[in-house]
């Protein structure tokens, strides 16, 4: 087997389709690891960053691994560390490679290349999955420096029946909440889930979720993520990349004639990926999300997807009522065997003590 890095975007457009075939070999089902999303988030967010694609090849040469990643430029001198990162983060729900070969094998192949990489000094892997990271494998035992955190957990529904069925299955406050807020939403109109096929229209759509994020945000006193502008560009860009390839699950909830929700998924592999939402700050007394859940598993149900995937953030009240299956995501942070590696291995510990008297501070003045 050989591996290399590819450092040119242009590189790796000609063997893209080469990369999605290989992925799909592989059996992961994340759609955040498709050529297309690669490419068009680098377009838009490539300033400041240098491009750095891992790939491994087997005798053939054909690709059995891939693992698209980049180094954010932060100069040592100005106070900053280089980073290693994943292509696609602020979007992407989870960091992963995809490999065909065996877990270990990969992980071997995947550390030699690191190793050989100059110009970095931490790698930062958020919420990853434990087969890739191999808590316990002697290979990352090769770096001085290491970091390993029990970070968030990954809340998936598994579907085996309708909304109504699996209720009956979960705690009666979340019965009574999907009764009690439905009641109100039919006092509006009546509930209907419409789902959005037409590129155009879904394009149209992604700016109503846009200003329904930004409008829902500031009505709560905080501020939405898609006022970076960026941020809007590449939704609106992967919309319609993805609307032309039928990989979008698109939803508007509608009561009567009132939008209420827009929910993006991205449709790749077994599941349904409960990606974004954004609520109508109109009818935020409603408590929509309740209704949007019951609707989206239905609809999941009735298109024989096998589980609904609502990603990290397990602990959060409303997934921890929902959700069936549980599973911990890690932050996998390596710092380089160097002199700069220990430094930011240091200013690090330094940085996250002094948080933590921040914490215990303004803790104590609220109690």
């Amino acid at each position: 087997m050989r591996y290399y890095w590819i450092t040119n975007i242009n590189e790796f457009i000609k063997l893209k389709d080469d990369w999605d075939k290989a992925l799909k070999t592989s059996k992961a089902d994340r759609p955040y690891l498709l050529s297309d999303l690669i490419i068009t988030w680098w377009d838009i967010y490539k300033k400041g960053k240098r491009l750095q694609i891992f790939i491994l090849m087997n005798e053939q040469d054909v690709i059995v691994a891939g693992f698209p990643l980049y180094i954010m430029r932060s100069h040592i001198k100005k106070g900053g560390f280089r980073r290693i990162m994943q292509i696609g983060d602020g979007f992407a729900n989870y960091t992963e490679p995809f490999y065909s070969i065996d877990v270990n094998l990969f992980r071997k192949f995947f550390i030699m290349a690191i190793n050989e990489l100059r110009g970095w000094e931490i790698i930062f892997l958020p919420s990853i999955k434990i087969d890739f990271i191999g808590i316990e494998n002697e290979i990352y035992k090769s770096y001085e420096y290491d970091s390993l955190l029990d970070y968030d957990t990954n809340a998936v529904i598994n579907i085996y029946c309708d909304a109504d069925t699996y209720l009956m299955s979960r705690g009666q406050n979340l019965r009574h909440n999907v009764k009690r807020y439905r009641a109100k939403a039919k006092a509006i109109g009546e509930i209907s889930l419409l789902k959005i096929n037409k590129v155009e229209e879904i394009v149209s759509f992604a700016d109503l979720y846009i200003q329904f994020s930004i409008e829902s945000r500031k009505k709560r006193g905080s501020k939405s993520s898609f006022e970076d502008s960026l941020k809007a560009e590449f939704l609106r860009k992967i919309s319609k990349v993805f609307a032309n390839q039928d990989r979008v699950d698109l939803h508007v909830l509608r009561f009567g004639e009132e939008i209420a929700a827009i929910t993006f998924g991205w449709r790749y592999g077994d599941g349904y990926k409960y990606i974004l939402t954004s609520y109508n700050p109109k009818l935020s007394h409603i408590h929509i999300g309740y209704i949007l859940t019951y609707e989206l598993l239905n609809y999941a149900y009735n298109n024989k997807d096998s589980y609904f995937d609502m990603f990290g953030g397990g602990g959060v009240f409303y997934k921890k009522d929902w959700c069936n299956s549980f599973s911990v995501l890690y932050n996998l942070i390596l710092f380089n065997n160097s002199i700069f590696g220990a430094f930011a291995h240091q200013a690090l510990k330094i940085k996250n003590r002094i948080k933590t008297k921040l914490n215990e501070k303004n803790n104590k003045k609220k109690n």
